[in-house]
């Protein structure tokens, strides 16, 4: 076989399956692509052996240090004083004297022989200047002996070669974790005004979450011409709860086109409700990234609850290449409940990197009922989840699943990393266990750190025990924080404090805010004051707007009024829903004289020790007993 191959034939080879290949094929001029495969595995065994006593253990040093400054980012040839002066390091760790080691002539002469074909462990580039033959840095990857560099290379690497260099050994030692090297190398590049030095320090701080050196490094950058610090520095301020002055920052750098600037500053006008604005900026980024501007507005639309325009916004941004706009794409479709179609969005957004659309896939596969391959893809993504967010969304389903001791599990690796409702969530699965006392110091906890849902559910527990005024405290403070969810709680703590007229206000709130539940509380107030027609419109309002409790109520109304075809017709619909009716229903199966279906139906309810189960599992025992004599 010819040692130089056609551009062809190497053309072909940089298309094979085979990672030798294609590595192979770099050098294709150089060594020739088979010379390359061939004597690459030869001349790496020969390295490997010849640490052995009485061999070539210098040689092999010398050989080692090479290929680690190859490895530690140096691609330029290395000199043969460096080779001598690191060479000792790997002499004295694998034995030093007792290796029996060789003349440095004699090592320098046996690393520099072609033991095959033009191939050689050393490869001469000038007088007194070599490489390492490429393969050997590649063949340690492939056979997972990539063992970390000493310390003494990173620092040849870092002081003896030009700037140029290295910044390519600040990229090396940033991935192999060395942030003391990484953050010599861009020190020395900082210091010579050359701006990539310090932005890469500003990234490394904001890794480390070393906020203000962060915001330092990053405005030395700006000054030292860097475009993209912008962007960055307005996150790391944004972090720092400081988002005015980051949307700065994100404007600054949107106007010199960079994409990210723009879907922060994006992000930030829509968090802020900020329509008009967020409108006009979009259509201003049409000009400079097209793709980014359609799927902002797509976002836009989403906020504004105008999911088929999103849609129009979403498609034409994927017709312009933005992977990206699959998740948002998939958000539009899950708020029209076309689920099935949300989930494809949602897989595209995975496979195009978007980790984010794990968590709302898994949540459409949970609607769907397909809680196994949801469970799947949550524990797929534990490693990869530094958010909590994986970790959270896994515990409820655990806990929704009945598997209470995992889930609380979760929920406690949930509220270590910081996850917001994780301590709620926990709180309330525990409460339900009959771990009262564990559950409200949860929630006193969590509402004491800024939970609004903490505050509310906290609320309706003091309600619950009698103790209104502290609910009115906790409820007061989830409201101060404008969230409007929590109108119904309040009416009920106003009941609670004995001011049915306020709690009808809240009601009304609630219900001019959408909220329904606000409709069945306020027609259950009523149907206690004994305005039963009031009431039932109430309740059959709600009910049109997908309010299943009033389903419940409606069925205990015409329940009591003795209507039992109707009360049957809403008290069946109201089981379909997920309500616990099943006692009720169980009256009227034994009204019906099916006393097996109503032993079945009385052993669904969840409330076995309430008045109303008692009463009609006495009824039912005693027309047990009765048909039994019979």
């Amino acid at each position: 076989m010819d040692r130089q191959w056609s551009a062809d034939e190497v053309g072909r080879a940089k298309l094979s399956n085979d990672p030798r290949v294609i590595d192979a094929s770099r050098y294709a001029t150089e060594y020739g692509v088979a010379e390359y495969l061939a004597a690459g595995p030869q001349l790496y065994l020969e390295w490997q052996n010849a640490w052995s006593p009485g061999l070539h253990p210098r040689g092999a040093a010398l050989v080692s240090a090479a290929v680690d400054l190859h490895r530690a980012g140096i691609q330029e040839p290395v000199s043969r004083q460096l080779l001598e002066r690191l060479h000792s390091v790997y002499l004295e760790a694998r034995g030093g004297v007792r290796l029996r080691p060789e003349s440095i002539l004699d090592a320098f002469h046996w690393a520099l022989e072609p033991l095959h074909a033009t191939s050689s462990l050393l490869v001469p580039v000038r007088d007194d200047m070599y490489r390492a033959f490429e393969y050997l840095a590649g063949a340690l990857a492939r056979g997972r002996k990539n063992r970390d560099l000493p310390d003494e290379v990173w620092t040849a690497a870092i002081d003896d070669f030009a700037l140029e260099v290295v910044h390519s050994v600040g990229h090396r030692a940033e991935k192999a974790r060395k942030y003391e090297f990484a953050t010599r190398a861009y020190e020395r590049l900082a210091a010579a005004g050359i701006s990539d030095g310090s932005f890469h320090l500003g990234y490394i701080a904001a890794k480390q979450n070393k906020l203000e050196d962060a915001e330092f490094w990053y405005l030395r950058a700006i000054e030292q011409g860097s475009n993209v610090a912008r962007n960055n520095l307005g996150l790391v301020l944004a972090r720092n709860g400081r988002e005015d002055e980051a949307a700065t920052w994100f404007r600054e750098a949107a106007q010199e086109g960079d994409a990210h600037a723009m879907r922060n500053l994006g992000h930030y006008l829509l968090d802020r409700e900020e329509w008009d604005e967020a409108r006009e900026l979009f259509v201003s980024f049409m000009s400079k990234t097209p793709s980014v501007a359609k799927m902002l507005m797509g976002q836009l639309c989403i906020k504004q609850s105008e999911y088929q325009k999103a849609e129009e916004w979403l498609q034409d941004a994927l017709g312009d290449g933005n992977n990206d706009a699959w998740f948002y794409l998939g958000v539009a479709q899950e708020k029209q409940d076309a689920l099935d179609s949300a989930s494809a969005s949602y897989r595209r957004a995975l496979e195009a990197g978007n980790e984010q659309s794990a968590n709302n896939l898994a949540g459409i596969l949970e609607k769907l009922g397909q809680l196994e391959e949801a469970e799947s893809l949550y524990r797929s993504r534990l490693e990869k989840a530094d958010d909590g967010h994986v970790v959270f969304n896994l515990a409820g389903l655990l806990a929704r699943t009945g598997r209470h001791e995992e889930a609380e599990t979760f929920y406690r690796r949930s509220i270590a990393a910081g996850s917001e409702y994780a301590k709620n969530n926990l709180a309330l699965m525990l409460s339900d266990q009959g771990r009262k006392e564990e559950a409200e110091k949860l929630l006193r906890e969590a509402a004491s750190e800024g939970d609004t849902r903490a505050m509310a559910n906290l609320a309706a527990i003091c309600r619950r025990k009698g103790a209104p005024r502290e609910a009115l405290t906790w409820i007061n403070r989830a409201l101060a924080l404008s969230k409007r969810e929590y109108y119904v709680e309040m009416g009920m703590v106003q009941e609670a404090l004995g001011e049915p007229n306020k709690a009808m206000l809240w009601y009304r709130r609630a219900m001019d805010d959408g909220n329904y539940r606000g409709a069945v509380s306020l027609g259950f107030l009523y149907e206690r004051q004994g305005k039963s027609k009031a009431a039932r419109k109430l309740y059959v309002e709600a009910a049109e707007n997908g309010e299943s409790h009033a389903l419940f109520h409606l069925g205990q109304l015409y329940l009591y009024r003795r209507d039992y075809c109707v009360a049957r017709k809403y008290l069946t619909k109201a089981e379909e829903a997920g309500e616990d009716v099943y006692h009720m229903l169980a009256f009227l199966a034994l009204r019906d004289g099916d006393l097996v279906r109503a032993r079945a139906l009385l052993d669904k309810a969840q409330e076995k020790d309430s008045p109303q189960v008692l009463m009609i599992r006495e009824m039912l025992t005693s027309a047990e007993e009765h048909a039994g004599a019979t």
